[in-house]
């Protein structure tokens, strides 16, 4: 993987929360994990939602069935989404191949009001 789950469980500040860490490129990420915490854990910061989802350009060709799935998932379970993070490693080649169909993917899930 490309390290979506480390940064989820980093801006709650809670290993525990987001799905299981991967090690190596390989991906991880099968399903959908949504957590509502504070901000970096933080009380005082008012609280965020984060969603770890499957990655796009998946190392076992499972993109159609698990994006399907995750957006079905996201779309029965928040209200809205503010933001997208579309998290890369910019050594890795795949994605120059795959960023169009990446953000073309993101654009038809959600429609484009998300990016305005």
């Amino acid at each position: 993987g490309v390290g979506k789950t480390t940064l989820c469980k980093w801006l709650l500040a809670d290993s525990e929360a987001c799905g299981e860490i991967g090690h190596g490129m390989d991906s991880m990420t099968t399903s959908v994990a949504i957590n509502t915490q504070p901000w970096f854990g933080d009380v005082v910061l008012k609280n965020v939602t984060v969603v770890d989802t499957p990655g796009l350009a998946d190392t076992h060709n499972t993109d159609a069935s698990q994006w399907t799935a995750a957006v079905a998932h996201m779309r029965e379970n928040l209200r809205r989404l503010d933001a997208i993070l579309l998290v890369v490693n910019f050594q890795d080649k795949r994605m120059k191949e795959d960023s169009h169909l990446m953000l073309n993917t993101l654009r038809d899930s959600f429609g484009t009001d998300l990016w305005a």
